[in-house]
């Protein structure tokens, strides 16, 4: 997962998927396909696995969460 630092600049980061996600979730909820399929449209650059990534660490930081009856990520 890479973070900012010396070698790895911010816009090569997981950190700079934040803002694309998080603006995607603000009309409501999304299931993940969905998510990934928005995000993707405004972040050429995004790949499946930053993407989890990118998901991995808003849950840990609770910024968003899961809905296992609806299958969907929301806001917190």
């Amino acid at each position: 997962m890479p973070f900012p630092n010396k070698v790895t600049t911010y816009s090569e980061s997981v950190i700079s998927k934040f803002p694309n996600i998080l603006s995607s979730l603000a009309n409501g909820g999304e299931t993940v396909l969905d998510l990934y399929q928005i995000s993707k449209k405004n972040d050429k650059d995004l790949t499946a696995s930053s993407f989890v990534e990118a998901l991995d660490c808003l849950f840990y930081l609770k910024k968003i969460k899961y809905d296992e009856n609806g299958g969907f990520i929301l806001l917190c």
